[in-house]
């Protein structure tokens, strides 16, 4: 950020994406319906990245704490919505197996971080963001022939 924050400044930054997770996390318990399920848990990955995208282009505090909020309440979205779906999905004798899939998958979350690194360490961090982010949102246009259309109270 352009604008310098001391160390409680960062820190109140910092927790920004916290905030949001727990707002997103009441919202999803108290609002969010079966019917609605698939639909979040697709807009929730794409909002994510681009959030990233907005957090990564401002130069301000209260703009950068609002994308970071929003990708908060994304990033509870896309969570609660993951499991919820492939538990709503699988028989209920292999979501023990399906369970350990997706935490494995999850697992390798870390590789991120370092295809982070390395490109902040080449483009900077603002390019490093917005490259991650695009990655995203290009996975997300790819697999789209393979999302399977949902009926209204499927689920």
């Amino acid at each position: 950020l352009v604008q310098r924050l001391g160390p409680e400044g960062v820190g109140v930054l910092s927790s920004m994406d916290g905030v949001g997770a727990m707002a997103g996390a009441a919202w999803v318990i108290l609002l969010v319906r079966p019917a609605h399920y698939h639909t979040l848990y697709v807009s929730a990955c794409a909002a994510f990245q681009l959030m990233m995208v907005g957090f990564a282009l401002v130069s301000q505090s209260l703009p950068a704490a609002t994308f970071l909020v929003l990708a908060g309440v994304s990033g509870a979205c896309l969570s609660v919505m993951q499991t919820t779906l492939l538990y709503r999905a699988v028989a209920p004798e292999m979501r023990s197996r399906m369970m350990g899939l997706l935490v494995a998958s999850i697992g390798i979350g870390p590789l991120g971080f370092i295809e982070l690194g390395l490109l902040a360490e080449l483009l900077g961090a603002k390019a490093a963001i917005i490259a991650l982010a695009v990655q995203g949102l290009i996975a997300l246009a790819l697999t789209f022939p393979l999302w399977r259309p949902q009926r209204e109270g499927e689920g």
